[in-house]
């Protein structure tokens, strides 16, 4: 098997994200995150202000969160020890609040 490229290997990086926390109803406040990736697996989420409950394994953490998709829909991630497990619409046109 030949070796893989830097591209195919996974990457340590920080992604933006605007997780999103419900309010009253179908609204929600937004507030941005970094996403923090190691090696390819998920190793810290930082959102200032929030506590989300979280633990961690051999390779990363294990977390669930909601963040602002497109169309202002809701979407929940699950990671499982750094791994993406679910990736979930749980609202769709929410309202969002400030």
């Amino acid at each position: 098997m030949p070796a893989k490229t830097e591209s195919e290997l996974p990457k340590s990086e920080t992604v933006q994200m605007m997780l999103a926390f419900p309010v009253d109803g179908n609204k929600w406040r937004i507030k941005p995150a970094n996403v923090i990736f190691s090696n390819g697996f998920l190793d810290n989420l930082e959102v200032e202000g929030e506590d989300i409950a979280h633990s961690f394994g051999q390779y990363g953490m294990s977390v669930s969160f909601t963040y602002l998709g497109r169309n202002q829909d809701i979407f929940e991630m699950t990671y499982n020890d750094g791994q993406l497990m679910t990736d979930v619409l749980v609202a769709e046109g929410v309202e969002i609040v400030h």
